[in-house]
């Protein structure tokens, strides 16, 4: 069973791979903005601004923010997993 923190690793490393890219991505959206019940198909350019929740704390970054800013949690989380692990 896995823990918060590699739970959350996993989605910003999920982030980073998507930023890293060049491409349009066609990704799914709810269009309720809560549940998963009414999907869209949407088109999703890394390269455009991109709005990222870190530490509860919604903020708008262009791509390279956006890049700069996902790479340091992801080391804070890999630091946290690291920590939790050799224990």
């Amino acid at each position: 069973m896995s823990t918060q923190p590699e739970r959350d690793l996993a989605e910003y490393q999920q982030l980073l791979e998507y930023l890293s890219t060049t491409q349009q991505t066609q990704v799914l959206a709810p269009i309720d903005g809560e549940g998963r019940e009414f999907w869209v198909h949407a088109q999703a350019d890394p390269t455009k601004e991109i709005e990222i929740e870190i530490d509860g704390k919604t903020r708008t970054y262009n791509q390279e923010e956006a890049l700069n800013v996902v790479k340091k949690k992801v080391k804070q989380l890999e630091k946290e997993v690291n920590s939790v692990v050799n224990k």
